[in-house]
């Protein structure tokens, strides 16, 4: 056998594949057209979650809510960063999927208006349905421009789906998409993907957590449940950095106008003069909120270290890992998903 390869049998598709030393099972996988269960390909968001039986491999740098270190121990791995040292037999894990299928369709868009100083609403009308779960992201490729990944904001058309978009600083796609988009330019759209979806046959306690442009899926999660009549308690924490960074203020007093058990706090981590926000980091103010999230469900949506303090703030709360559903957002200038230039958005 070439030394830089190794055959990898996929127990799930039952399929047997050569792999390159080189290249993620996850990149090898797709390549191959199998369906391999996925989201952000940079093992961030644990959707490729996989069961390593016999093999070893070398596992590439991944956050701790996407793996974490008993799971390893239990023999799981990541497959969007297992690259092979041996030959390997693997089982992807089953996942409570959606029924919403995979689609690639041809939006064009509908129009854009500025949400704050960094953060614009991108409207793309559809030429065929596009179904999704509130939290899901789409894959969106512009012309002349590399793919990015940007979650739904809620949208009361069916033949329209609605993004917020930051601009990052040296941003090579969030520049062109917040500052040239013209009504009718054409945009590829593929999708849905995500795992930190509402899962509507929860009845207990909702957390929800956004940072910056997080807000989008966030919405889309409490817009839905308003919607379905969730009676449950719903809770809803929006960190930004300062008061000009906030928005979508009058859907949320919708929300909570509307459902009895809805609130919702705004935290500014660094806050210039007298506001009427909380001010520190909005793990804290979780933190100091609430004593015990047993049975909870938690969505979070937003930066790296953000999904981090608030993910180990639930846990010391006893939130089940299984019950804690994230988006990570990161700019793919800084080798991370390929999904949303800081925030689902940027």
């Amino acid at each position: 056998m070439d030394n830089d390869t190794f055959k990898a049998r996929i127990i799930s598709a039952e399929r047997a594949l050569t792999l390159p030393a080189d290249k993620t099972l996850l990149e090898t996988a797709l390549d191959a057209g199998i369906a391999y269960p996925h989201g952000c390909r940079s093992g961030r968001c644990g959707a490729c979650k996989t069961r390593l039986l016999s093999g070893e491999v070398e596992l590439l740098p991944h956050t701790r809510f996407a793996l974490s270190e008993d799971e390893r121990e239990q023999g799981l791995i990541l497959a969007c960063r297992a690259k092979p040292l041996s030959d390997i037999e693997v089982k992807w894990l089953a996942q409570e999927t959606v029924s919403h299928p995979l689609v690639k369709t041809t939006g064009s868009v509908a129009g854009t208006r500025r949400l704050t100083h960094d953060i614009v609403e991108l409207r793309l009308g559809l030429e065929a349905p596009f179904a999704y779960a509130p939290g899901q992201y789409a894959r969106l490729t512009f012309p002349g421009l590399p793919a990015r990944d940007y979650s739904m904001a809620p949208s009361g058309r069916d033949d329209e789906l609605v993004f917020h978009i930051r601009e990052v600083a040296g941003g090579r796609v969030s520049a062109a998409v917040a500052q040239a988009a013209k009504p009718g330019v054409a945009v590829q759209v593929e999708g849905p993907f995500g795992e930190a979806y509402l899962r509507e046959g929860h009845t207990r306690p909702i957390l929800a957590v956004a940072g910056g442009s997080g807000l989008a899926p966030v919405l889309s999660i409490v817009s839905r449940a308003v919607a379905a009549d969730m009676r449950q308690p719903i809770h809803v924490y929006f960190g930004a950095r300062d008061r000009h960074d906030v928005y979508g203020q009058q859907q949320l007093d919708a929300l909570m106008a509307a459902h009895p058990r809805f609130s919702r706090q705004v935290v500014l981590s660094a806050a210039k003069g007298e506001t009427a926000f909380r001010k520190g980091f909005v793990h804290e103010a979780i933190a100091a909120d609430i004593d015990a999230m047993a049975g909870w469900k938690a969505y979070v949506a937003g930066p790296p270290a953000m999904v981090e303090a608030v993910g180990q703030v639930c846990r010391e709360r006893n939130l089940r890992e299984t019950d804690l559903h994230a988006d990570v957002f990161f700019t793919p200038e800084d080798g991370s998903r390929a999904s949303a230039e800081a925030a689902s958005g940027g």
